[in-house]
Formats: C-alpha cells, structure tokens, sequence
C-alpha cells in the first residue's frame, strides 16, 4: 500500500465537514477518526478557505492537483471557447486542434502587449 494518500478537492472537502461534525478532541484524535495523517488534516485545515473556494466554482472536483497559467483570463477565454466547442458538438479531435490553435492564438497575443 503506497504512503502517500493524493486527496481530491472533493475528498478535502468532505473532511473537513466531517472534522466540523466532530466533538472537541485534538487534531491528531480527529486525523486517527477521520483515517488520514495529523500533517494531512494539518494542511487540510490551513488550505480550508482554498478548499472552499475551488468547492464553490464548480471546477472538476475529482481532480487530485491543480495547475493554474499564467493568466486567469486566458484560461478562462480558453475554458469558456472549449465548452462552447463542445455545445456545438465538434467531434473530440478537431476540438482538441481547436484548442491547440486558439492557445497558440491567445499566447501570440499575450507576447504582442507585452512587447508594447
């Protein structure tokens, strides 16, 4: 059985609802009840307003680790034209060189007012 115990945002957090559900007890007690390491419940608990807030834009819960770009707005112009895609139901392959084109248009555009 491996060590380390990947979490996703939905697994954080249902802990941390199941750890506000609990009685006063230290946080190694509630790490033991809750079955994950005291340093993972320790993290848990820092990272809680995070936790909420990825809970809270609906994103792709069941996802185990998060990568950001550069640009929130770029991401989202590309998350937003994706779906889009999808609505108009485009076969997957030309979606995905739909995308690769759209991100290469977005990071040329980025580069030009940057230079400006």
């Amino acid at each position: 059985m491996p060590k380390r115990q990947y979490l996703s945002v939905k697994d954080k957090f249902e802990i941390l609802q199941n750890y506000d559900k609990l009685l006063e007890c230290s946080q190694r007690e509630a790490a033991i009840k809750l079955g994950i390491s005291h340093t993972a419940l320790f993290n848990i608990l820092k990272q809680r307003q995070t936790i909420s807030d990825e809970e809270k834009k609906n994103g792709n819960l069941s996802r185990k680790s998060k990568r950001e770009g550069k640009s929130e707005e770029i991401e989202t112009t590309l998350l937003v034209s994706f779906k889009n895609a999808g609505k108009r139901k485009i076969p997957i392959s030309r979606v995905q060189s739909y995308f690769r084109k759209l991100r290469t248009l977005v990071i040329c555009l980025e580069i030009l007012t940057l230079k400006q």
